[in-house]
């Protein structure tokens, strides 16, 4: 009788442990995060990478001159504006889609703008380990 009531026991456990969902879900992580870095110099604005795919990305702006800068990011459906500080660095955190971008100061100095290619989105970060 034990042994019957220990394998009735063990079966609902089983038939318990096997409902409801696992939390991952079925779609797909977006690209991973990329870093893009942007120097701010006297006469010039650069970046690295110059072209990358669309999805999320981290711009660290580092200023390398002796004045607080305005750095503008312009582009489709995105225009925002961060200050950096003189020999400081700021971060701004954007979903990009495909397209042109400029990035521009705002000084006394005539800066000309620089021009990011975004293109097709990367590839999903799916099967990425130890990402979250």
């Amino acid at each position: 009788m034990r042994a019957l009531t220990l394998i009735a026991f063990v079966a609902a456990a089983l038939a318990v442990a096997g409902c409801g969902d696992s939390g991952r879900g079925e779609d797909e992580r977006p690209p991973e995060t990329l870093t893009i870095a942007v120097q701010i110099g006297e006469d010039e604005v650069t970046s690295s990478p110059q072209r990358f795919g669309a999805g999320p990305i981290t711009m660290i702006a580092s200023n390398q001159t002796p004045a607080t800068q305005q750095l503008t990011i312009d582009g489709p459906r995105v225009e925002r504006t961060v200050p950096v500080d003189p020999q400081d660095t700021a971060s701004l955190k954007l979903i990009l889609e495909p397209g042109e971008y400029t990035l521009e100061t705002k000084t006394s100095q005539q800066v000309p703008a620089y021009k990011l290619q975004v293109g097709p989105e990367r590839g999903s970060a799916q099967n990425r380990l130890l990402l979250p």
